[in-house]
């Protein structure tokens, strides 16, 4: 159980430093390269104590350091070091890839000089808990630090956090004393409280991870229709060119609705809102599952036809401006009935290859509209 306890604890040290770190990365700031290093530092103090500690006999460096480091990195970290320090690593010009390889490189040299010294150092208690002078005196450093954590104006979601993980690594090294030896109820419980001090702060980053994949996730459909954004389906069929082979075809069509503006002038804009919603699912229906289905502007849509040239298009686009045709619109005082024009186009070669289809599509849907529409 012990060592299981200690690998997870690990893992989500080195998981959340990670996270951390790719942050850094990206934005820059002492505070984030602060917590990147303390969470490094505890997940190496706490796999050497899990490694070096036999049952009976567990090393004074690891236990004080992983007990120890958690609040006071945490504490550090928000406070960030010097101003030049800190405004350092908030500049646009900084090479974040060398100081994270700097700093995290520090912490491991430390952590490895600590290890070299085990057989130096006392063991922390003979049946395996601390001593209660090594327990009071990790207890001393650690209050201070929730201490200034508490106190500290909280901006951010992640530093709401950090007093309770904070809270989490003090109590478990109040359990800790309690306990006789590693085989007792509250050897696990501190244990379990330091993993919950590790998980506290993954959680929450890995909840953000979560919620930037769905907002960026809703940024690429249409709220409305639930089809692709024009951006993200022109970002696929660029994509789909870059990738296909040099006999694969492709094909792109725009669906244009006549007269929709007479639409929303007659009945509303639900009235209008229903036809949109309806004709996206003829698309949906009637096109392939590897085809790429948005909305292109207002009352326009496009479809991204991969291994698909013109003539073997052409069926299922008429397929399309039939079922608009067709279907009676369903609005909540109105049946609608209306017709759409379609331009076709094949992508060919080069870098521009995409646009110059877009634009020979939309150049086609304005022949068909001047030709009486509902037509392809």
């Amino acid at each position: 159980m012990l060592p299981a306890l200690h690998s997870a604890v690990v893992v989500c040290d080195l998981v959340t430093c990670a996270l951390l770190l790719q942050q850094f990365l990206s934005r820059g700031t002492s505070r984030l390269l602060g917590l990147a290093a303390t969470y490094l530092f505890c997940a190496l103090a706490a796999a050497a104590q899990g490694l070096l500690a036999s049952p009976a006999d567990t090393p004074t460096w690891p236990w004080m350091a992983w007990q120890a480091g958690l609040p006071v990195g945490l504490a550090l970290a928000m406070w960030g070091g010097p101003r030049a320090t800190r405004r350092r690593l908030a500049a646009y010009d900084l090479r974040r890839g060398r100081a994270a390889a700097l700093a995290l490189g520090g912490v491991a040299l430390l952590a490895a000089a600590g290890a070299a010294a085990d057989g130096v150092l006392p063991a922390v208690g003979a049946d395996g808990g601390p001593t209660t002078a090594a327990g009071a005196l990790v207890l001393a450093i650690d209050l201070p630090a929730l201490a200034f954590l508490l106190r500290r104006g909280r901006r951010d979601a992640l530093e709401r956090r950090l007093p309770a993980v904070a809270a989490c690594a003090s109590a478990g090294v109040a359990l800790a004393l309690a306990a006789t030896g590693p085989e007792t109820a509250a050897w696990y419980g501190a244990l379990a409280l330091a993993l919950a001090a590790s998980a506290v702060l993954l959680v929450a980053l890995v909840t953000d991870v979560g919620r930037l994949y769905r907002t960026l996730e809703d940024a690429e459909h249409d709220a409305l229709t639930g089809l692709a954004t024009r951006a993200s389906a022109l970002a696929a069929a660029e994509d789909l060119h870059r990738r296909r082979g040099a006999d694969e075809a492709l094909a792109i069509a725009i669906v244009d609705l006549d007269g929709f503006a007479r639409v929303g002038a007659a009945h509303g804009d639900l009235a209008g809102d229903a036809v949109l919603q309806t004709v996206a699912g003829h698309l949906r229906d009637a096109l392939r599952d590897e085809d790429v289905v948005g909305r292109f502007e207002g009352d326009a849509f496009v479809a991204v036809l991969p291994g698909t040239a013109v003539d073997g298009a052409t069926p299922a686009l008429e397929r399309v401006l039939g079922a608009i045709r067709d279907a009676a619109v369903g609005t909540w005082a109105h049946d609608l009935r209306v017709t759409a024009s379609a331009g076709l186009a094949p992508v060919g070669g080069g870098e521009r290859a995409v646009d110059v289809a877009v634009a020979a599509a939309e150049a086609a849907v304005a022949r068909a509209k001047a030709a009486g529409g509902d037509r392809l």
